[in-house]
């Protein structure tokens, strides 16, 4: 007697694209007492966001924020039941 069980198991892709445009790549799964191996044919779109960030302080002055490296908020001097506010600014380009 020859039982054919039918089930779905979740699978998650993480996908960082490189480049701007669309993508198809095969992912070979490998599966516990399955003779062949299953292959998933899988399609993605790449796409970037231009986005600017800025940093204002309560004086207003206004910093960019750098995407590269490490960025460095100065809160000023804040002591006990103080409040300080910093502003980020976020302009999606």
């Amino acid at each position: 007697m020859l039982f054919v069980l039918h089930f779905s198991f979740p699978i998650v892709v993480h996908f960082t694209p490189k480049w701007e445009k669309e993508v198809n790549f095969n992912v070979v799964c490998n599966i516990k007492r399955k003779m062949l191996l299953l292959t998933l044919n899988v399609k993605a779109e790449g796409y970037s966001m231009n986005c600017l960030v800025l940093c204002e302080d309560s004086a207003g002055n206004k910093v960019e924020l750098s995407n590269t490296c490490r960025n460095q908020v100065n809160f000023g001097r804040v002591t006990c039941c103080f409040c300080s506010f910093t502003y980020l600014l976020v302009d999606l380009q």
